[in-house]
């Protein structure tokens, strides 16, 4: 029943993803028990300062009166950098000791100014491992997890768009196949974010700002960044070329850049919808969207959730987090004790006279009948004592009579102390000292007597004879 409660709990909840860009928050909430989107939010951002993000933020919560808990952001590619390095095939653990000194070697930073996550990507029989590491400054990290702290936000874990676009095309294909080598294109509002998808991961991807669509001049700019992209790939030698193209975004010239790239690269191209798929109506989602911006890598996290992948959450800021919602916490079950408190209280209060009123009447009808029930009292105390003594004797007359049938001949008993009802207590000697072992089994193996033990067997010389003085403890059965 309580796991039952758990699960219903857990699909209840709405779950907000957040995808910050250079130039726009893209914001998308989730009802986890249907699955389906519950809101969509793309807003535009004055300027790149952390209160500019926080006045965008804090207008798409106000537009509605949106209530986030459950929080995970996704950054623009252009905030990192991405690297597919070649390492010794070693544990896990060394893994990301290795990654951390190679990005402190690639990157102009210091390994204490930059977040770094990484994922291995394939292995080279047992020698090495090919893993791609990401890595964003600290600086740049700690401005979004400040702007959502400014609006009392506490995100859950920090990812970058490139793996929202792998989890889209890998849910919208149905193609695929070790040989199949994809470059996933999403046109966004001035830029574009390319991923070279294999073997269900992307081995490479990169970011380059683009202009107008409309423009046959971008066009034609666009196809020399991806062939630049392609000859970056090229030179890792993970992989074989690239031999197909999805176009994903919201352009009305992407049609137009397709048979473009068709004609440049000569392979298959194809224009996939980056709302295509979704449980809420496309009318929805396209009033909301703003023309030429994409939601094909945030959608992605919407249609294939999971944890991330890569994990660009700094572990003090994760540390910081679970203290902050822990206190949290307890200040909702500090006021809800303290509200069911006063409950109590005012219960107790109204309830206070008319249980002062009974108390009253029940003193008077015990007061009443106070000195008969003493009397009563002291005629069973009396009574107890008789029956006590009584079975006392009866007791004494059984244990007496056991002892003397159990007493073997040449044992003579000269003490027999009978101790209330708890035991007995059998003093006297015999010819041999063997005997009085005897004579305690017998006691050990009576209904009546138990734990016989000797206490003591002495041996001594009376007029050329040779006696045995002994005491033996018994305990009366507590069952007779």
């Amino acid at each position: 029943m309580k796991n039952n409660m758990m699960d219903r709990l857990q699909q209840n909840k709405v779950i907000t993803f957040i995808e910050f860009t250079a130039q726009d928050i893209k914001l998308i909430q989730v009802l986890q028990k249907e699955n389906t989107i519950s809101a969509v939010f793309v807003h535009d951002v004055a300027g790149e300062s952390e209160k500019d993000f926080i006045v965008a933020l804090s207008e798409i919560m106000k537009a509605s009166n949106l209530k986030i808990k459950d929080l995970y952001i996704s950054l623009s590619r252009d905030f990192l950098t991405t690297r597919l390095i070649k390492l010794p095939l070693v544990t896990k653990e060394d893994v990301g000791q290795l990654v951390n000194w190679q990005a402190a070697k690639i990157l102009p930073y210091q390994p204490q100014e930059m977040v770094v996550s990484y994922r291995t990507i394939a292995t080279e029989g047992t020698d090495f491992s090919y893993v791609l590491l990401s890595a964003a400054p600290r600086n740049i990290v700690d401005k979004f997890i400040n702007i959502c702290a400014a609006l009392k936000l506490f995100p859950r874990d920090i990812t970058f768009n490139s793996e929202g676009l792998l989890r889209r095309y890998l849910k919208q294909t149905v193609e695929g196949g070790e040989g199949i080598i994809t470059a996933v294109i999403d046109i966004d509002r001035n830029k574009a974010t390319l991923a070279i998808i294999h073997r269900d991961n992307f081995v490479f991807d990169r970011s380059f700002p683009i202009g107008s669509l409309s423009d046959a001049g971008s066009r034609l700019k666009i196809t020399k960044e991806i062939r630049a992209s392609f000859n970056f790939y090229k030179r890792q030698e993970i992989g074989g070329a690239v031999s197909k193209i999805v176009l994903s975004g919201d352009s009305g010239y992407i049609a137009e850049l397709s048979l473009l790239l068709r004609q440049e690269f000569n392979m298959e191209v194809k224009v996939a919808d980056h709302i295509a798929d979704i449980d809420c109506a496309k009318s929805c989602l396209k009033e909301k969207i703003p023309r030429g911006v994409s939601l094909a890598s945030i959608l992605g996290f919407v249609m294939s959730p999971g944890p991330f992948e890569f994990h660009l959450m700094p572990q003090d800021a994760r540390e910081m987090r679970d203290y902050l919602l822990k206190k949290k916490a307890l200040f909702k079950i500090a006021a809800l004790a303290l509200s069911l408190l006063l409950v109590i209280f005012w219960i107790i209060g109204l309830d206070f006279y008319y249980r002062k009123k009974i108390i009253k009447e029940l003193d008077r009808r015990l007061s009443c009948v106070n000195s008969a029930a003493q009397i009563a009292r002291q005629i069973k105390n009396k009574l107890a004592i008789v029956d006590r003594e009584i079975n006392s004797r009866n007791y004494c007359l059984e244990a007496l009579s056991e002892v003397h049938r159990l007493i073997p001949e040449d044992v003579y008993l000269s003490t027999f102390i009978f101790e209330n009802k708890t035991g007995v207590v059998l003093k006297g000697s015999a010819v041999n000292m063997p005997l009085v072992f005897t004579f305690a089994r017998s006691l050990n193996n009576s209904d009546l007597l138990s734990s016989a033990e000797i206490k003591y067997a002495t041996q001594r010389k009376i007029r050329d004879k040779e006696l045995t003085n002994f005491e033996i403890i018994c305990k009366i059965k507590s069952d007779n």
